[in-house]
């Protein structure tokens, strides 16, 4: 996924690290580019598989990003929430939503977030 903000460009491979997110390392889950300057980039978050659910939505997070004005370690944050008609056939897109200390966060809309369907069926049983 990639996101152009006024002075910067971000990057990621949602489903595992890369190192062609334009941040130095072979395993990066997301990236911050600078647009003025490309060699200016920072690393988001370490890649990470394990989806957790909160609040009646899946999440994901990226932890161990390079470290902060703050000391602390850039994060970031993917919420995938339900869409069926999302674009790309109902796959959707990531869209950056904001940084907050240092913590970015994605809203992903997607049909794989929709709950499954329960379909009603009628037993019969003969004794």
């Amino acid at each position: 996924m990639t996101h152009t903000l006024s002075c910067i460009f971000l990057s990621s491979q949602v489903c595992g690290g890369s190192k062609k997110t334009g941040c130095i390392g072979s395993n990066v889950g997301a990236c911050q580019i600078k647009k003025s300057n490309p060699k200016q980039n920072w690393t988001l978050g370490q890649p990470n598989k394990m989806l957790y659910y909160y609040d009646g939505m899946i999440n994901l997070t990226y932890v161990n990003g390079t470290r902060c004005h703050n000391g602390v370690s850039r994060t970031t944050h993917i919420t995938f929430l339900c869409n069926s008609s999302a674009v790309g056939n109902g796959i959707g897109r990531p869209e950056y939503e904001k940084e907050n200390h240092c913590v970015y966060n994605f809203r992903w809309f997607t049909k794989y977030a929709c709950p499954a369907k329960v379909c009603q069926a009628t037993l019969f049983f003969t004794i």
